[in-house]
């Protein structure tokens, strides 16, 4: 189990991580997510050993790692440009822990050997690292990460290089890969959707601090802060006066604001959202629209129904209850 109690980093006068405390269960996926400047980087740094904290402790199974060099802590670490070395080969590159680990070329050899079939690159072993593509560089930088079988894994952004629909099918495979090895494991992100397709928890950095940690379905069902909703990407924000006064619902749970849905409108004669179209975009499966309440109180909102509302055109919306979302200051 790691375990940060009251951890600060510090560059001068200016405060990088702020009294921060954290515990991470063995075999849990925890993502930081956040936008850039906000800290997380710097805890993975601490974490690994290497950036020394300005206060407070990070353990492991009760051990302060304060006195432990990078080198004997057991963690692996993978960053974005992977720092594989050009001039070995691709096993040869997965056997450099196992090497420093004095371990025999038999033991190496299995390991390697079962490493690369793990992720998906069974037979590649003797390519050079200039004949392969950027997803199978990122593979061989996850075996290499994997193979001394470390006590944590931690990555700082390492899909952030690769093509999009690359990026997506990888974050599913490096989730099962991480499940099937049970790997304990801290991820670094600023994007949500790949936080949410790979952790068991996310933890959602603000200025240092953390600002809200709880499983991918809590952090998007209920955002309990502004800056939460809105880096989630709620564009349909108002606060709970102003929707009282336009007879809009609200939750009876209480909130500052109130956060409506995109996804959770639908046409309605009787419906309590009375707008006016302003724009559409066509987003693939869906229609992204953009309409104007009375007194120009913007939503967007999901269409899937034909025909599309066109600009100009008057509408009343009904919503899901469920999809009415109350967020405090």
């Amino acid at each position: 189990m790691l375990e940060i109690k009251g951890l600060t980093v510090a560059y001068g006068d200016i405060v990088a991580i702020k009294g921060l405390d954290l515990t991470i269960e063995r075999g849990e996926i925890v993502c930081l997510l956040g936008p850039s400047g906000c800290g997380k980087s710097t805890l993975l740094r601490v974490i690994a050993g290497l950036e020394p904290p300005r206060s407070g402790t990070v353990t492991w199974d009760g051990q302060d790692l304060a006195s432990l060099p990078v080198h004997r802590r057991g963690f692996g670490l993978m960053f974005q440009d992977y720092a594989l070395f050009p001039h070995r080969t691709v096993a040869r590159n997965v056997a450099f822990g196992l090497e420093m680990m004095k371990q025999s070329k038999t033991q190496i050899a299995e390991r390697v050997e079962e490493v690369l079939a793990l992720v998906g690159l069974d037979g590649y072993g003797d390519r050079t690292i200039g004949q392969l593509s950027g997803g199978q560089l990122q593979r061989v930088a996850l075996a290499r990460s994997i193979a001394p079988s470390p006590h944590l894994l931690m990555f700082d952004e390492p899909l952030g290089s690769l093509d999009r629909s690359l990026r997506d099918r990888l974050v599913v495979e490096l989730h099962d890969i991480l499940n099937e090895i049970g790997a304990t494991s801290v991820y670094v992100t600023h994007d949500q959707e790949e936080a949410f397709a790979l952790a068991d928890r996310v933890l959602l950095l603000r200025d240092g601090e953390i600002e809200q940690i709880g499983s991918p379905e809590e952090l998007w069902s209920r955002p309990r802060t502004p800056f939460t909703a809105h880096f989630l990407g709620f564009r349909n924000f108002v606060t709970t006066d102003n929707a009282l006064r336009l007879g809009w619902p609200v939750p009876d749970i209480p909130g500052n604001h109130v956060v409506y849905r995109p996804d959770g409108f639908s046409l309605d004669d009787d419906g309590a959202f009375e707008v006016t179209t302003k724009s559409r975009t066509y987003r693939g499966d869906h229609f992204l629209v953009v309409v104007v309440a009375a007194d120009g109180t913007e939503l967007e909102v999901v269409v899937r129904w034909q025909p599309v509302p066109q600009a100009g055109e008057q509408l009343r919306l009904a919503m899901e209850p469920s999809a009415i979302v109350p967020v405090d200051e």
